[in-house]
């Protein structure tokens, strides 16, 4: 045989059979695929905390009605608390705004979370309870968490209509004041203590509808929050409030902004059925914690 086929033969009987070795080496079958090697761990994954808890907080708790309630609404709250059970941290996944209480009647209190739109509400809430929760409790406003100083037994919350109603307007109009203004409504106002204060008046001018409604019994409604902020647009200090003083002249437009998104058909249907669900349950039945491990 021909010296150079030789060499050539050897050559190719190598490449096809190194693949086979290197398998029987590392224990492979022949022809298959060796399983891709399993990676670490993340670091500093946190241990011992329940899904939707915290550090300070990591035991998750089951939450429950005092009475008959929709499961839906129990389902999209998450309750935790810390090891010595004197902490309490909720979490409102509902667009629906719940005021929280003590069973035993003692005022409740909690720090401000940092987000602008969040703090501005909890503020006006305390300030203009009509509007907001009663006296002592707390609101919890959508997608929000909130941690307070006591023990998880003695909390329950339910949906606070007119709170509702009034994050719906509240929340429109910050996010309009993006729109036309540099800072936006909630950064000027947290701000400015007189602005803020004139805001509040120009927010509960606006829920004055709404409001009358609900204490005459009427089921409250998208359309009644329009006719207040129709209204809200004529008042002159309403005006300043909202142009802020970086520039009243935009405030109109802000109105209008907001309200032009509160009258398209899917939001407008989706606040009113938020607005009746609330007024449904409000103060009829109570969500609750049940001091036991999930």
């Amino acid at each position: 045989m021909d010296r150079s086929f030789r060499v050539a033969a050897v050559a190719l009987a190598v490449v096809l059979l190194t693949p086979a070795c290197r398998d029987h080496d590392r224990g492979t079958p022949s022809g298959t695929t060796a399983d891709p090697p399993v990676p670490p761990a993340p670091v500093g994954t946190p241990t011992g905390i329940d899904p939707g808890c915290s550090a300070n907080q990591p035991t998750a708790l089951e939450v429950a009605p005092e009475t008959a309630f929709d499961r839906f609404f129990v389902d999209k709250f998450v309750a935790c608390t810390d090891a010595q059970h004197v902490e309490t941290r909720l979490t409102n996944n509902t667009d629906m705004v719940w005021q929280v209480r003590r069973t035993d009647g003692v005022a409740l209190s909690t720090s401000l979370s940092g987000d602008p739109l969040s703090d501005l509400f909890t503020d006006y809430t305390a300030r203009h309870p009509a509007d907001g929760v009663s006296p002592g409790r707390l609101a919890l406003e959508p997608h929000t968490t909130m941690v307070v100083s006591s023990r998880p037994e003695l909390l329950s919350w339910s949906p606070a209509t007119m709170a509702t109603a009034a994050w719906q307007v509240h929340s429109q109009l910050v996010k309009s004041s993006q729109k036309f203004l540099t800072k936006g409504l909630a950064a000027t106002l947290t701000d400015d203590p007189t602005e803020r204060d004139r805001y509040y008046q120009c927010l509960s001018f606006g829920l004055s509808v709404a409001q009358e409604a609900d204490s005459s019994g009427q089921e409250v409604t998208t359309g009644h929050l329009l006719q207040g902020l129709h209204q809200a647009r004529s008042w002159i200090r309403c005006l300043a409030a909202m142009g802020s003083a970086e520039d009243a002249s935009v405030a109109p437009a802000v109105i209008d902004d907001a309200a032009q998104s509160l009258q398209e058909p899917l939001i407008r249907s989706r606040i009113d059925d938020l607005l009746h669900s609330a007024k449904a349950i409000e103060l009829k039945d109570w969500l609750k914690v049940l001091l036991r491990e999930r």
